[in-house]
């Protein structure tokens, strides 16, 4: 079954290009690390991990990278090729048209930004398009919307670690810190985060004739919330976790103590 790679945007390097990144791996090891998103997708470093499998190299530097679009995962595996290979003319415009069918209203300026090259090329290349009816002729064209995604990044050496990068992830979904991570940090989030809801709804109310009752809210709300009368209370008990978006409440709690 052929391997699916979404995002290998460049041609495929000459044999002797790909026997010199095997020898020089076998050498000196994987020096730039794989990019992979959190379902092991390659985004960039396709020849890299080729080059690994058939020299029998299981453990490499990957970086895994969480909480990006698909057309951010293309544009980052372009901007990271574009820098480090040399294209020529012709190779560079196929690649430009690839991108306008991909999606034709992006602007001149911002595709020129992310391949590197100049509004003016990805204009002639967008006029030969349209004239053989490939793209369509649009009024107005999306460019760059100047907001850079946080994302979740944990890198690795070993190919078993990557993979457990990956199963946190999947796992955390949206719930990813979207920052710099080690492995075990983030695994620990994970679990703590599974925690949470696997608990959740597995607690039952007391009967309506019992003597206590449980009210879930926000301790801005509770007074309404439980209807509490003022000077009602003998017992103020608190067990709140220290990190720092309830610290910042702690002045307001101690008030409405």
């Amino acid at each position: 079954m052929k391997k699916d790679t979404p995002f290998q945007v460049m041609p495929p390097l000459d044999e002797w290009e790909f026997d010199a990144l095997k020898t020089s791996i076998q050498k000196y090891g994987v020096l730039l690390p794989v990019v992979k998103d959190e379902a092991g997708t390659v985004i960039d470093g396709h020849h890299r991990e080729q080059a690994c499998q058939e020299l029998g190299i299981k453990n490499y530097p990957v970086l895994t990278i969480g909480g990006l679009t698909k057309d951010e995962k293309r544009n980052h595996a372009l901007i990271l090729n574009m820098v480090r290979r040399k294209l020529t003319r012709q190779q560079l415009r196929k690649i430009i048209g690839a991108e306008l069918r991909r999606q034709p209203d992006i602007s001149n300026r911002w595709l020129a930004e992310i391949l590197g090259t100049t509004d003016k090329t990805v204009n002639s290349v967008r006029q030969q398009l349209i004239s053989t009816s490939e793209i369509p002729m649009l009024e107005k064209l999306c460019g760059k919307d100047g907001k850079a995604r946080k994302t979740t990044r944990v890198i690795t050496y070993r190919g078993k670690d990557a993979k457990r990068v990956q199963q946190a992830l999947q796992s955390l979904e949206e719930d990813a810190p979207k920052r710099n991570l080690q492995l075990h940090n983030l695994e620990r989030i994970a679990r703590k985060n599974n925690r949470i809801k696997n608990n959740t709804g597995k607690y039952s109310m007391p009967s309506a004739e019992a003597s206590i009752r449980l009210y879930h809210s926000d301790f801005q709300n509770l007074a309404s919330v439980a209807k509490i009368k003022a000077g009602s209370v003998d017992l103020f008990f608190t067990d709140v976790p220290y990190d720092q978006h309830f610290t910042k409440q702690f002045a307001e709690l101690a008030q409405f103590a």
